[in-house]
């Protein structure tokens, strides 16, 4: 029998990305707003997800469906799929020892110019188990 290791990272680190700027109102920010942020969360799956992509176009339509100005929510890309917009408690009983990240992401808004901030809050990594 085969043994691996999962590591557990607690790392509250923050990365913020410039998305759109200059303007203030939703209506018509969230039409290029809401595309550029899949685009950033789509980026930080690519390095974590290696079965189930159709989450991401989950993501998509539950970002469409409840991002109606600056907000945060928690999302989480993991080697079998995403998971979006659920308590984190769920999530950890759901991944076991699954490779994983999850990030509070935040959507903000200063002046007309639109960022996100994604907060690395845990790294799970697993040597073996999901090779």
């Amino acid at each position: 029998m085969s043994t691996s290791t999962v590591t557990t990272m607690y790392v509250n680190s923050s990365t913020t990305v410039r998305l759109f700027g200059w303007d203030e109102h939703w209506p018509s920010a969230k039409v290029t707003v809401v595309p550029l942020l899949f685009g950033e969360m789509a980026k930080r799956a690519s390095a974590v997800v290696a079965n189930y992509y159709g989450d991401l176009y989950h993501d998509a339509q539950w970002l469409d469906a409840h991002v109606d100005g600056p907000t945060g929510f928690y999302w989480m890309p993991r080697y079998n799929g995403t998971q979006i917009g659920e308590s984190v408690q769920a999530w950890e009983r759901m991944s076991s020892g699954e490779p994983r990240e999850l990030y509070f992401v935040e959507l903000t808004q200063d002046r007309g110019n639109w960022y996100v901030t994604f907060t690395l809050l845990v790294k799970v990594t697993n040597d073996s188990a999901y090779l």
